[in-house]
C-alpha cells in the first residue's frame, strides 16, 4: 500500500490497516501497542478510517468443513466445431 499526499492519511493510519488486515480480530489495546499510540487514539483513528470507507467491514473466514458444509460444483462446457 503507498502512502498518499492526503495530510489525514499518515503512517500511523497504514500501520493500523495493515495490523487490521493480518489479524482482524485485535482488541483497541492490542492494536494500540502494535502501532505505538494510546488507545484512545487507537479507537479515534480506527473510527475515522471506517467513516472514510478506507475499512469497509470485518469478516470470518468460515472452515466449511468444521460446520458440514460441503460444495457442489457443476460446470458445463460447450465448445464449436470450428475451435480447433
Amino acid at each position: 500500500m503507498e502512502e498518499t499526499a492526503d495530510p489525514t492519511f499518515d503512517r500511523v493510519d497504514i500501520k493500523i490497516l495493515r495490523a487490521l488486515q493480518s489479524e482482524g480480530r485485535l482488541t483497541n489495546a492490542e492494536l494500540a501497542a502494535r502501532v505505538n499510540v494510546s488507545a484512545a487514539t487507537c479507537h479515534r483513528r480506527t473510527q475515522r478510517l471506517f467513516e472514510e470507507g478506507y475499512i469497509t467491514g470485518v469478516r470470518a473466514e468460515i472452515a466449511p468443513a468444521a460446520v458440514a458444509l460441503g460444495a457442489l460444483v457443476m460446470v458445463g462446457v460447450v465448445l464449436d466445431r470450428s475451435t480447433p
